[in-house]
């Protein structure tokens, strides 16, 4: 199914959920209820944001990579863009993504499916190189210098 079919769909259902809901409890009380969810949510993001970016640094001057961290990060961006959007089914996947171990499972099933995935670019000269975990191959001719014939 196309993307936009996707986001219309989620469009269509996450309105009429503020509707029901601003039908029960009032118009007024269900747009203070999302304010209040999106304040609350980006409150804890600052804070979980500020740790994995401390995680990050402290890996990086390790000499490690932060791949896990990084990950983590871009999550958490998704669950910031999903609580600034209204309704209340995006706030709750928002807050979902807040919780830490499910995000770091996500993150690490995102690395480990993208480890798993052979990566393959094109060289400078246009033919396809694949890319190993113990660098580039890369095929062509040598002359041993070194060697006196």
């Amino acid at each position: 199914m196309p993307l936009i079919f996707v986001l219309l769909l989620a469009f269509i259902i996450e309105l009429t959920v503020l509707i029901k809901v601003g039908a029960l409890i009032g118009a007024i009380n269900t747009v203070l209820l999302v304010f209040l969810t999106a304040i609350i949510g980006i409150a804890i993001i600052f804070r979980q944001g500020f740790a994995v970016l401390q995680r990050a640094q402290v890996l990086s001057q390790e000499g490690k990579v932060p791949a896990l961290e990084l990950v983590e990060a871009l999550l958490l961006f998704v669950a910031a863009v999903l609580l600034f959007t209204p309704g209340f089914i995006s706030d709750f996947m928002g807050f979902m993504l807040l919780i830490p171990p499910l995000r770091a499972h996500l993150a690490k099933t995102t690395i480990g499916k993208a480890i798993a995935r052979k990566t393959y670019f094109r060289g400078p000269a246009g033919n396809g190189n694949h890319s190993s975990q113990r660098g580039s191959i890369i095929e062509g001719e040598y002359t041993d210098l070194e060697k006196k014939e």
